[in-house]
């Protein structure tokens, strides 16, 4: 029977539709994808994972499991710089053997001498060789190289500065080698200068600390720009001047 809608009725329209755009999704059966990375134990690991977009489904197609999933994959190796981290720990237990040994060494002669360049330059020396055994040249970069270095020399002075304290009453600091040369000079000096009189004595000694550490400084001009660093050898002077023990003086230099 004909009327205006068609043999196939007033729905004939939807039907058509939903026949035509009405498709069954393929089902996806997922995949493992197995990454192996080397990076450094003690390096922070951000990695960033990149897979390639799949192809638009043809119809009436299904996804193969067996597609090739290519993987992109970039490693940035950044110095870890917490309390777990191996280069560090390293460092703070070498510190702390350090003043173990300094410890013993107090109990032996009374007192010890610290030269806070000497444990400067001990702390670089130690750096330099962790890295160098714990890091083969061609696996870091130089910037990395660079900060292990740095984050070694750190914690290592951190925690000397932090354990001294345990021992400091039995401890001396000087500056730098210069101020060990001044004590001996002194110490040499006391036999070999004699002062006129008593009274005179103590100024004219005075003189001699002062032109003693002017000359180990080599300082011979703008001398007023100085002379709060003049004063602190000059101190060190009098103080080995008036006394007959040598100091025990830690690190030896022939260590590093």
């Amino acid at each position: 029977m004909y009327h205006r809608y068609g043999r196939h009725g007033p729905d004939a329209w939807e039907r058509r539709r939903q026949r035509r755009f009405q498709q069954r999704l393929p089902a996806i059966i997922p995949t493992v994808a197995v990454v192996r990375i080397q990076a450094p134990v003690n390096a922070e690991r951000i990695i960033f994972i990149v897979l390639n977009s799949p192809e638009d489904f043809e119809q009436n197609g299904s996804l193969s499991t067996q597609r090739e999933q290519r993987l992109s994959v970039q490693t940035i190796s950044q110095p870890a710089r917490d309390e777990n981290n191996p280069l560090t720990n390293r460092a703070r237990i070498q510190a702390a053997e350090d003043i173990d040994d300094l410890t013993t060494l107090c109990q032996k002669e009374g007192q010890v001498t610290i030269v806070d360049e000497h444990v400067a330059r001990r702390a670089k020396a130690l750096a330099k060789a962790d890295v160098k055994s714990n890091y083969p040249p061609g696996g870091i970069t130089l910037d990395q190289h660079k900060q292990y270095l740095e984050d070694y020399q750190t914690a290592y002075l951190d925690q000397f500065a932090k354990e001294r304290t345990l021992i400091e009453k039995d401890l001396r600091s000087f500056p730098d080698a210069k101020a060990v040369n001044l004590a001996r000079k002194a110490r040499k000096d006391r036999k070999t200068t004699f002062f006129p009189s008593s009274g005179r004595g103590p100024s004219h000694q005075r003189d001699l600390a002062v032109v003693s550490a002017l000359y180990e400084l080599e300082l011979c001009q703008n001398l007023e720009e100085y002379l709060e660093k003049i004063h602190i050898y000059v101190d060190i002077y009098e103080d080995a001047f008036r006394s007959d023990k040598e100091e025990v003086v830690w690190p030896d230099p022939a260590s590093f």
